[in-house]
């Protein structure tokens, strides 16, 4: 919000101010350093606070006197669930959520902690898997968690969490690999698999479709293993792939 472009990387965090780059990175003998230098998660909180997820612990930038707080499983108490992070969701609620390898977790403001949510393992209301890849919060308000085994649905208002699998049955999905997913304003939740393409899912009636690449169709998807979704202020959606960027013209499906 203060006009900063942020910048994950494999080697550090980088500040961009339009003209120099000011960069973070781990250092064993700065106890105000980041966690560590291999960035897998940027996000801002309602009051300008940088979260800054890495492969090594959780971090966040102060607005105001710009020091860096480092929350690692059980280091001071903090009970965050697991120190690799994948994915920060800042929710309408302004609710913190932090995905990781191993658990989902809420930050806890008031005792500046984290409750994990979702772990049990066992029954029908359980996530596909605690390895989270992407958690996204669509217009309806509910959550939607991409696992490596899975896609889950978490009815906010009655905490019910419905499954989606690769099975074959009504509405399953083309791959139990959720790397990425995306809301877009006409409440379709895109999902990036990682082999098999890009599946749409209509929330509102609870329909899907499919892209995935066809290597004698030059307008099909460029590549099935889907890294990134956005789009864009045109209605137009690109999709980073592992073999090139696609564009979706919706209209016509290609």
């Amino acid at each position: 919000s203060k006009g900063y472009m942020w910048i994950a990387t494999s080697d550090g965090l980088n500040r961009y101010n339009g003209n120099e780059f000011q960069i973070y990175r781990y250092r064993e003998d700065e106890s105000s350093s980041i966690s560590g230098n291999y960035i897998s998660a940027i996000n801002e909180d309602e009051y300008g606070n940088i979260w800054v997820g890495t492969s090594r612990g959780l971090n966040k930038i102060d607005f105001k006197t710009k020091e860096v707080e480092v929350y690692f499983p059980g280091v001071d108490g903090c009970q965050l669930s697991d120190h690799n992070i994948t994915e920060i969701l800042i929710d309408s609620n302004n609710d913190i959520y932090i995905a990781t390898t191993d658990g989902l977790n809420l930050y806890d403001e008031k005792n500046d902690n984290f409750i994990r949510l979702y772990e049990n393992k066992v029954g029908d209301n359980s996530l596909t898997s605690q390895f989270i890849y992407s958690i996204v919060e669509d217009k309806n308000k509910d959550l939607w968690i991409g696992t490596e085994d899975g896609l889950n649905k978490v009815n906010r208002k009655t905490n019910e969490i419905t499954n989606y699998y690769a099975d074959g049955l009504n509405n399953s999905i083309t791959d139990n690999f959720i790397y990425e997913l995306y809301v877009d304003d006409l409440n379709n939740l895109w999902i990036g698999t990682d082999s098999g393409g890009l599946n749409k899912l209509n929330i509102d009636n609870n329909t899907m479709e499919f892209y995935v690449n066809d290597p004698n169709d030059g307008n099909s998807i460029a590549g099935n293993s889907i890294r990134y979704i956005l789009k864009d202020s045109n209605d137009i959606i690109w999709i980073a792939t592992n073999n090139g960027l696609s564009r979706l013209d919706e209209d016509n499906n290609s």
